[in-house]
Formats: C-alpha cells, structure tokens, sequence
C-alpha cells in the first residue's frame, strides 16, 4: 500500500468573520459581546491609572471635590480616577462582575443604569464627601450596580 501523498499547500484555518468597522466585534462570541463596554470602561480606568505613574497621581484633582463648584465636574471623571492601583485592583473584579451583570440586560439599560449611578453616587459624594479632599474610584459605580 503506497503512502497518501502530501499536500504541499498550507491547510487554511476557517476562515475568520473579521471585525470590520462596522461590526468590531464580529469575532467576539455572541454570548460574550454584552461585556463590551464594562471591558472599555475598565479599559480606561487602567490606562488612566497607568497614565497617571508619571504624573505623580495629579489626575486625582480631578475627582469629586465636595461642595466646591470646581468639584463637580468630577462627578463624571470619579469613577476612572483611582488612588492607587491597590484601589483600582480592589475596585476591578466587581465592577467586572457587577458591570457585566447590568451589561447582560442590554446595551442601552447599561448605559442608563450607568450613567445614574454615577451621577447620583457622584452627587452624594458632592454633597456629603469630607470637606477639602478629592473623592475617586469606582466604589459607587460599583455599590449602584449591587444595588441595582
């Protein structure tokens, strides 16, 4: 019995769907896909951490500076700020599971429920936080997730 001969050409893996930019998430299983923007918020939170190495934590001012006009605009910037990457580490793993459980009920409720979390977690930080100090993280975002 002669042996089977050999195909010199490269065996193609099935072929991928692509992500396009259209569709970035066209190789991302279905089941996966709601995670995407808890995934990109984390993103950030992480990259903006990184960032701030460097800058000695000077980002941080950017936080919730409570019952100070200058202060509410941290409202929206509190919840990428951390005060460390300790506070960040601490913050990651129920903002994922929490972020993803919100995530799984749609795409526009996360982006709802996400936005007034943060803006009634940041008020009650405005308004009840320690006066001269910066509130930062994820802790509200988190908590309003729990509670949601």
């Amino acid at each position: 019995m002669a042996p089977a001969p050999i195909d010199p050409a490269p065996i193609d893996p099935a072929p991928s769907t692509g992500g396009t930019l259209s569709d970035p998430l066209a190789d991302v299983p279905a089941w996966l896909r709601p995670m995407a923007p808890v995934v990109a918020m984390l993103a950030v939170m992480w990259a903006v951490e990184i960032i701030d190495i460097p800058l000695g934590g000077r980002l941080d001012r950017f936080g919730v500076q409570p019952r100070e006009l200058a202060g509410i605009p941290g409202i929206v910037f509190a919840p990428f700020l951390h005060a460390g990457f300790g506070h960040l580490i601490a913050n990651t793993v129920p903002f994922v599971v929490l972020g993803g459980v919100v995530a799984y009920s749609g795409l526009r409720n996360f982006a709802v429920i996400t936005a007034l979390i943060m803006a009634g977690s940041g008020a009650g930080m405005w308004l009840f936080g320690s006066s001269n100090s910066v509130q930062v993280g994820a802790s509200g975002l988190v908590f309003g997730y729990l509670t949601y």
